[in-house]
C-alpha cells in the first residue's frame, strides 16, 4: 500500500506500507522513493532477518539446490538505499486491523 499525495515532492514525509514484508527486499527497494517505509509481518524470524539485513547491509543463508545439496548465498542491499527509511515490525493477524488503523 503506498501513500503519497499527487503534489509530492522531497519536503513531504511520505510514507509506504509493506504488508507481508518476510525479509524486507521490497520495504528495502521502496525506500528509494518514500521517506519512510514500514514493513510488517506475522513471522518473528523473518523480522529479524529483515533487521538484520537493515543492520548489516547483507545476510549470508543456505539455499536449497535439490535433495540434500545446498549452496551458501549472500542477500545484499544496494548502498544506495538508505535503509535508515525502513522499519520492521511483527504483528498478530489479530491485531493488524489496529496498527492499519492508525498507519
Amino acid at each position: 500500500m503506498l501513500t503519497c499525495p499527487s503534489s509530492c515532492c522531497c519536503c513531504c514525509r511520505c510514507r509506504a506500507l509493506d504488508l507481508g514484508c518476510a525479509v524486507g527486499r521490497s520495504s528495502f527497494e521502496m525506500a528509494r522513493m518514500f521517506q519512510q517505509v514500514v514493513g510488517i509481518d506475522l513471522s518473528q524470524t523473518f523480522i529479524d532477518m529483515a533487521n538484520q539485513m537493515k543492520t548489516d547491509g547483507s545476510v549470508g543463508y543456505r539455499l536449497k539446490v535439490e535433495g540434500d545439496i545446498a549452496t551458501e548465498v549472500v542477500a545484499k542491499i544496494d548502498p544506495a538505499i538508505d535503509a535508515s527509511r525502513c522499519t520492521f515490525l511483527q504483528v498478530n493477524g489479530r491485531y493488524c486491523y489496529g496498527f492499519l488503523c492508525v498507519f
